[in-house]
């Protein structure tokens, strides 16, 4: 545990070395999720305080700065006038193709048929681009299956929130753990095409699960004894 607190810095190290403002500021909305679900909020505050005066000034030189706070002259950025291009391409090839969209990736072939400024212009929007590939259909589907992965989370947590027992503490702290990740992923997903990341795949099977494993491990179907401990984590 202590090991992957200490690889903190690392991870904000390499995510501020992409330049990549969607990952910043997906980092920065789901703060907020890490405090609501920690049951060590004062450490938290203090592992925040030291990232936001003692890392970040060092690891975010003059460059970085400025462009992570180029967001704010949207009009003037042309990185972000080429995705609102882009994402206007995704609709109206959404709209041509509602049900089973143009192919996997095949909407990147034909953007610039709807107005993109080059041969070969992703979406750069993971929700679109399924859109896009795979029609309105497609989005649908995806879009449920975040759905109830986290409402299958959210379910589970309610349950084993004030359970007794360490084992259901950890299990509450991963469930955190995996919701959270789920909400960096699903925002900075807004300006990245990244539906081909296997992780968030990972993180929905698990979280499909949580749920039916939870009512199992609480209330065994009937004629099925309660396992002791031990057993369950086996």
């Amino acid at each position: 545990r202590w090991g992957f607190l200490l690889l903190i810095p690392a991870i904000v190290h390499a995510v501020v070395s992409s330049y990549s403002r969607g990952a910043m500021l997906s980092v920065l909305f789901t703060v907020p999720f890490y405090f609501l679900y920690s049951r060590q909020r004062k450490f938290l505050t203090v592992v925040c305080l030291v990232m936001a005066f003692v890392v970040l000034p060092l690891a975010a030189g003059k460059e970085i700065q400025e462009r992570f706070f180029s967001v704010t002259e949207a009009e003037a950025d042309e990185s972000f006038n080429s995705r609102l291009v882009s994402w206007d391409c995704a609709v109206r090839i959404a709209h041509d193709y509602p049900v089973f969209g143009a192919g996997p990736r095949n909407s990147n072939l034909i953007t610039q048929q709807y107005g993109a400024d080059m041969w070969g212009r992703t979406i750069h929007n993971n929700y679109l681009q399924i859109a896009a590939d795979n029609g309105w259909l497609g989005l649908f589907w995806y879009a449920g299956t975040l759905g109830f992965c986290l409402l299958s989370i959210w379910r589970a947590r309610a349950r084993l929130w004030n359970a007794p027992g360490d084992d259901a503490r950890r299990a509450v702290c991963m469930l955190g753990g995996m919701e959270c990740s789920l909400w960096t992923f699903m925002i900075g997903a807004t300006a990245l095409s990244l539906e081909a990341f296997e992780l968030p795949y990972i993180l929905m099977l698990m979280g499909a699960q949580v749920w039916a494993i939870t009512n199992a491990q609480i209330d065994p179907p009937r004629g099925v004894p309660h396992l002791p401990p031990a057993a369950r984590v086996a």
